[in-house]
């Protein structure tokens, strides 16, 4: 029985620390593109703990592809962040402004309970803002110049897998193909365009044939956290999916060992004797939701990026933009609270932007949650749809007390 289920035994917590300092370690391409997306001392931990392995790194040849194709895309949209969440700071205080004047012509509604709701939520924008502010300044310009890429560049030098042949690349497409269809993993359900949907299965059959080369364990640190990767059950992580452990064994007689980014640094760091950044998991961890939210999103028909102004324990505010792929009569999307928050907010949303030629719509919010909300989209036209493209909604959820609930906020509207 032992030798019939090697590579299930193989793949145990304990086995992985004995390999630690013998294991071939490489990375998928979010892991690297995510540098660019993470606070300064995030990067530089996860940099380090990639640099710790010294000459057993090696990178494949289709991470290696994807991260240059797409660094520059990356690192652009991170600075374009920064400049429609100040805008969309300014809009969501206006906005809220607005809403608040309207719920004051409800006179049955004490003003002095909206005149601390409007405090509390002008108090929260007015510190968002200069969090923001100081955020903005402190990073790196790093399309004038890149440190993280000079670091990369190093590691890797020497240790990046070889591009395959044109026929050994139709070869693997095509069984990505069949594998898609089969749903088999990894990446059944990547949606990208054309043949970029079998990306992860090239870098994990790249992956596979240098692990039969090195004749030496692997560990494979993806930022991935979607079922084509992970067994999931009742929405908890409880491994990797065996059937990928399996096919490793199997074809190299060597184990892999899959880490997610933040729980690959946690082991990093307490195995070096440093003391494990909770900020910086909580970065990765951030980071890990958004590209969640944006890849599943709440809604078939939409992907749902969320960009987060202010988060802590008392307000959450920031933006969800929900890029709808076909037309609807409604559209309900999720965002999340994180951190959770002390208890369940008082909700507030505005349409900051919305595709040519929408008609006029009605947006509202709710939760009874502390860690997540939905937003609900439909036209106020009766029979109207939602037509295709980017919808930019804001969101402020904001810890109350209890008599300061309104207890009739009417719904937001916007055209």
């Amino acid at each position: 029985m032992r030798n019939e289920f090697a590579w299930y035994l193989n793949s145990s917590s304990a086995a992985a620390r004995g390999a630690w300092e013998t294991a071939i370690l490489t990375v998928d391409t979010n892991v690297l593109l995510d540098l660019y997306r993470y606070h300064a001392k995030t990067c530089e931990s996860i940099l380090t703990a990639l640099e710790s392995f010294g000459d057993r790194v090696w990178l494949s040849h289709q991470a290696a592809t994807e991260f240059f194709r797409n660094r520059k895309k990356v690192i652009s949209s991170s600075e374009k962040t920064f400049r429609e969440a100040a805008k969309g700071l300014d809009d969501l205080d206006k906005t809220l402004a607005s809403d608040i004047s309207k719920l004051k012509s409800h006179r049955l509604i004490p003003t002095p309970i909206l005149d601390d709701l409007s405090s509390a939520i002008s108090d929260a924008v007015v510190k968002a803002r200069g969090k923001l502010d100081d955020v903005t300044k402190e990073h790196p310009k790093y399309l004038d110049e890149d440190p993280v890429l000079e670091r990369l560049l190093k590691l890797f030098e020497g240790r990046v897998g070889p591009a395959p042949s044109q026929e050994r690349h139709a070869e693997l497409l095509a069984e990505g193909r069949k594998r898609h269809e089969a749903k088999i993993p990894p990446g059944y359900l990547d949606k990208k365009e054309g043949d970029r949907s079998f990306g992860d299965y090239l870098l994990w059959a790249q992956t596979i044939d240098h692990g039969r080369t090195a004749a030496a364990p692997v560990i494979l640190v993806t930022s991935e956290r979607d079922e084509d990767w992970w067994h999931i059950e009742s929405g908890k992580t409880l491994g990797s999916r065996q059937e990928m452990v399996e096919e490793f064994w199997r074809a190299t007689g060597q184990p892999v060992f899959l880490y997610q980014t933040q729980h690959f640094l946690r082991l990093a760091e307490e195995l070096a004797g440093r003391k494990v950044s909770e900020e910086a998991v909580a970065d990765i961890r951030s980071v890990g939701v958004r590209r969640a939210h944006g890849r599943a999103g709440s809604s078939p028909a939409a992907e749902v990026n969320q960009i987060v102004h202010d988060a802590e324990s008392e307000a959450n505010h920031g933006i969800l933009e929900i890029d709808l792929q076909r037309a609807v009569l409604n559209l309900t999307s999720s965002g999340r609270l994180d951190p959770e928050l002390d208890d369940v907010p008082a909700l507030a949303v505005s349409v900051i932007s919305s595709p040519d030629g929408c008609p006029p719509i009605r947006v509202t919010a709710k939760t009874g949650t502390t860690f997540d909300f939905n937003v609900h989209l439909r036209p106020t036209e009766w029979g109207s749809t939602l037509p295709v493209g980017m919808y930019r909604i804001g969101y402020s959820a904001v810890c109350l007390t209890e008599e300061a609930y309104p207890s009739d906020a009417p719904d937001n509207e916007a055209s």
